[in-house]
């Protein structure tokens, strides 16, 4: 399984959930915000972080 140091890996995964998850596509638009939030993490970490951050946003 792929580390959190490879960015080859981590944008392979990000495509490939945005593939799977249509409503995460907000994601590729600012993949480097992704990478950093998961920043020295694993996959396992990956999912959750995706989740969190492709939640739509409440308006102020």
């Amino acid at each position: 399984m792929p580390g959190g140091g490879n960015p080859q890996a981590l944008a392979g995964w990000l495509l490939a959930h945005t593939a799977l998850h249509p409503g995460h596509r907000r994601l590729l638009a600012r993949p480097e915000r992704f990478a950093a939030a998961v920043a020295g993490e694993g996959p396992e970490v990956w999912e959750h972080a995706a989740q969190r951050l492709a939640a739509p946003r409440p308006r102020a």
